[in-house]
């Protein structure tokens, strides 16, 4: 008996839902490649990026930029205020932003927002992560439910839509201000935001749905060189910056919304003999004696 051509139709739609389905299905989670040594780098910041990124921090470390890890660790893990001042090219940049991978990775903040001095620098320290996580071998094999669905993404964010995991839509992000990890039952990281803002833009007001119907705010925001060459020479600026970090925006970001961790007012010694610099140490609760 011949098939109709109906049936014929409604076959190959149905071959096609299902290779739709399979493609967009992230398949089982492999095993933590290592455990003992993510269990050792969750508990100890230097080490996770001397571990996970040796082709970043490939130098010997000096005394402050330990220092100001240890102190990084304490912000993220227990909360408070530290701002820290490295000369350039000694690792700051890179020490912010593999801050949000370990806090976000890790669990200890679920939503972070990394502020640089405009949203066109923020946005690049995110690009870095960003990098990192879809590039990184040794994330990928201790923490493969936070890489793995990342990768699956091939950098395609159309795909975001449609990912799942045993069947569950993963909810992951990948814009260009903004991630968010795939939603793993029992992942310290799953569903972790990692945002990017400038220090002049809007700060207030940050909050994510979930889908459980609660509101998450920000409990972690990392900035990373404040200045620019402009603001560095103006009083002004410098002042408005100031005010921006230690008492309005970032305070109403963070500091309303429970266990308020700042754990980096990070800026060069460069430019205005780094005014800014100098009164966010001086403004901050955890203090690095170390330049």
């Amino acid at each position: 008996m011949l098939r109709s051509y109906r049936d014929h139709v409604s076959d190959v739609l149905r071959r096609q839902q299902s290779r739709t389905a399979e493609a967009q299905d992230i398949g089982e989670i492999p095993a933590v490649v290592n455990a003992e040594r993510r269990t050792r780098c969750a508990e100890s910041f230097p080490d996770f990026c001397r571990t996970y990124a040796p082709r970043t921090f490939y130098l010997p470390w000096a005394p402050f930029r330990f220092s100001a890890s240890l102190k990084i660790e304490r912000s993220v893990r227990t909360g408070g205020r530290f701002g820290f001042a490295m000369p350039r090219g000694q690792g700051k940049s890179s020490l912010c932003e593999w801050a949000a991978i370990w806090a976000a990775f890790n669990g200890y903040r679920p939503y972070i927002v990394l502020i640089g001095a405009t949203q066109a620098d923020a946005e690049q320290r995110l690009d870095n992560i960003k990098t990192e996580l879809e590039n990184n071998e040794f994330l990928l094999e201790d923490y493969p439910e936070c890489c793995l669905p990342i990768r699956k993404l091939e950098r395609s964010t159309r795909r975001c839509q449609g990912q799942k995991y045993q069947g569950k839509s993963t909810a992951i992000e990948w814009g260009q201000d903004g991630i968010r990890l795939a939603s793993i039952f029992g992942a310290p990281g799953s569903g972790a935001i990692i945002e990017a803002a400038g220090i002049t833009g809007r700060l207030r007001g940050r909050v994510k749905k979930l889908s459980d119907g609660r509101s998450l705010r920000p409990s972690l925001a990392i900035v990373d060189d404040p200045q620019t060459r402009e603001s560095a020479k103006s009083e002004t600026q410098s002042q408005d910056r100031e005010a921006t970090i230690a008492r309005r925006e970032l305070s109403r970001l963070i500091e309303r919304h429970g266990a308020a961790s700042l754990a980096g007012f990070a800026a060069d010694l460069v430019g205005a003999d780094s005014q800014l610099t100098q009164r966010l140490r001086d403004l901050s609760e955890l203090r690095s004696d170390d330049r």
